[in-house]
C-alpha cells in the first residue's frame, strides 16, 4: 500500500492517454445507431432525434497520445462540478484531489510515458462508488480538452444555463447535455456531453451513441448553435482512451 506522500508525489507525474476521433469512430456509432434504431422500430418505440451531421475533429484523428498531469484532472473536475461560492475557490478547486487521491496508479520510478491507469484500490471499490467514480473522471477529462485544445476552459451546467436569462437557451426535448464550456468572451461555446466507463470500448461507443441523442437539444435563441461534441473516456487497469466527436 503507498503512502500518502507517494500517492501525492504520483499525482504530479505526466501519464499518457489516447483521444481517439476518426471517421471510422464516426461509422462504428453509426452503425451502433442503424442496429439500435431497428431495434425500437421492432418494439414500436420511437427514434428519438439526434445530430446526424458526425465528424471527427481534425486535431486529434485518427488517434492522438497526449499528456495528462492527474493533479491538473482532477483541479479540473473540482472546479467544473463545484458551484463558484466567494473565498471558497481554493476549497471548490482541490475537493476531487482530496477525494480521488488513490484513484491512479503509480508508475514504476523512471518508467517512459507512463498510462494512465486505473489502481487497484480504485478497482476494488463498490459498483456504485465505480460508477461514480467513472462519470467524474469523464467530467474532468472533457475540461482538460475543453481547456487545453479548444480555448474553453470555462463552464456551466446546462441546466442552470437554462435558468440564466442571460444565456437564452432553450430545450427541444427531454435529453440534455452536460455542460456548455466556453472561453472569457463566450464567443468560443462548445455544447459538450461527458461519458465515462471502466468497462470496455464497446461500453463508450454506446455512450457516444448516447451523447449524440443529447447534445441536439438546446436551441439558442440569441446566436447560432454552436458546435457539439461528445466525450467518452474509458479508464481502465491498462489505460486510458478517449473517444470523440
Amino acid at each position: 500500500m503507498p503512502t500518502l506522500d507517494e500517492w501525492e508525489q504520483a499525482l504530479t507525474t505526466p501519464r499518457t492517454v489516447i483521444v481517439e476521433s476518426s471517421q471510422a469512430l464516426v461509422q462504428e456509432v453509426q452503425q451502433i445507431h442503424a442496429a439500435k434504431d431497428a431495434k425500437r422500430v421492432q418494439d414500436g418505440d420511437p427514434i428519438p432525434p439526434r445530430k446526424n451531421n458526425l465528424a471527427p475533429v481534425a486535431t486529434f484523428a485518427p488517434e492522438l497520445q497526449v499528456p495528462v498531469v492527474p493533479a491538473y484532472l482532477l483541479e479540473r473536475l473540482g472546479v467544473v462540478t463545484t458551484p463558484l461560492i466567494p473565498n471558497l475557490a481554493d476549497l471548490c478547486s482541490t475537493w476531487a484531489r482530496l477525494r480521488y487521491l488513490w484513484a491512479f496508479e503509480i508508475p514504476n520510478p523512471g518508467a517512459q510515458a507512463p498510462r494512465l491507469k486505473l489502481s487497484a484500490e480504485a478497482r476494488n471499490i463498490d459498483f456504485h462508488q465505480k460508477g461514480l467514480l467513472s462519470d467524474e473522471i469523464g467530467i474532468g477529462m472533457a475540461a482538460l480538452l475543453l481547456g487545453t485544445y479548444f480555448n474553453a476552459p470555462e463552464s456551466v451546467d446546462v441546466s442552470i444555463a437554462m435558468d440564466d436569462g442571460n444565456w437564452q437557451i432553450g430545450q427541444l426535448n427531454r435529453s440534455s447535455p452536460d455542460y456548455l464550456f466556453f472561453d472569457s468572451t463566450k464567443a468560443n461555446l462548445f455544447v459538450v456531453e461527458c461519458k465515462g466507463t471502466q468497462t470496455s470500448r464497446s461500453n463508450s461507443l454506446d455512450q457516444v451513441r448516447r451523447g449524440t441523442e443529447q447534445v441536439q437539444s438546446l436551441v439558442f435563441t440569441n446566436r447560432p448553435t454552436p458546435p457539439s461534441l461528445v466525450v467518452a473516456t474509458c479508464i481502465s487497469k491498462t489505460g486510458t482512451r478517449i473517444l470523440l466527436i
